[in-house]
C-alpha cells in the first residue's frame, strides 16, 4: 500500500500544467515503490504499454487500445474504408469507452477532439484507480495523468509550427528523392 505516497501528490487538472514531470515523479517514487511497481512505472512514463504487466497496467493497455479502437472505427466510417486494418485486439472491453469516444470525435476541432479523447483516458484513469485507494493503481494513475497534462502544457503555437516545418521539410525531402528532383 502507498498511502504517503498517493496523499502527498498534488492534485492533476487536465489541461493545467503539472507541477512537475513524469521524470520528477519517477524519481520522487524512488525508495517507496517496490522494484516491481517502479518497472512498471517506468514502462507507463516511457509509454511502452505493450511490456505492461500488472493488473492496472494490463486494463489500462486495454483501455488506450479500446480508445484508439474506437476512434479508427468513427474515422473510418466517415471515409467510407474498411476499418479492420486499424483495430487491435483487447483481452477485455468496456462498451461506455465506445460511446465516450464517438462523443469526443464529434467536434470538428481537432484539437478539441484530441482534447476529448484524453477526457476518456482521463476518466477511465480515475475509475481504475478508484478500484484500489491507496495502492498501485493510484500512483501508476498519477503517472498516466502527469503524461496527459505534459502533453498538453508542451503545446503551444512556436513548437506547433516547428513540427509542421520539420514535416514540410521531411515530406519535401521524401519526395525529391523519390523522383530524384535537385533541389529547389
Amino acid at each position: 500500500m502507498y498511502y504517503y505516497l498517493v496523499a502527498s501528490l498534488p492534485s492533476l487538472v487536465q489541461g493545467e500544467p503539472p507541477l512537475f514531470t513524469p521524470e520528477d515523479y519517477r524519481f520522487k517514487c524512488q525508495g517507496v515503490l517496490t522494484e516491481e511497481h517502479r518497472a512498471e512505472l517506468d514502462r507507463i512514463i516511457e509509454g511502452r504499454l505493450d511490456e505492461l504487466r500488472t493488473p492496472f497496467g494490463q486494463r489500462w493497455r486495454d483501455i488506450e487500445t479500446e480508445i484508439r479502437n474506437g476512434a479508427a472505427r468513427v474515422r473510418a466510417g466517415r471515409e467510407g474504408i474498411d476499418e479492420s486494418p486499424y483495430i487491435e485486439p483487447v483481452t477485455a472491453c468496456c462498451v461506455s469507452i465506445e460511446h465516450d469516444v464517438e462523443h469526443a470525435l464529434s467536434s470538428g476541432n481537432p484539437m478539441e477532439q484530441e482534447f476529448a479523447l484524453d477526457r476518456v483516458r482521463w476518466k477511465a484513469v480515475e475509475e481504475l484507480e478508484g478500484q484500489d485507494p491507496f495502492g498501485l493503481a493510484p500512483a501508476l494513475g498519477y503517472a498516466v495523468k502527469l503524461r496527459i497534462a505534459k502533453r498538453w502544457a508542451d503545446l503551444s503555437e512556436e513548437e506547433g509550427r516547428k513540427r509542421v516545418d520539420t514535416f514540410v521539410d521531411t515530406s519535401t525531402q521524401e519526395i525529391m528523392e523519390a523522383y530524384k528532383v535537385e533541389g529547389l
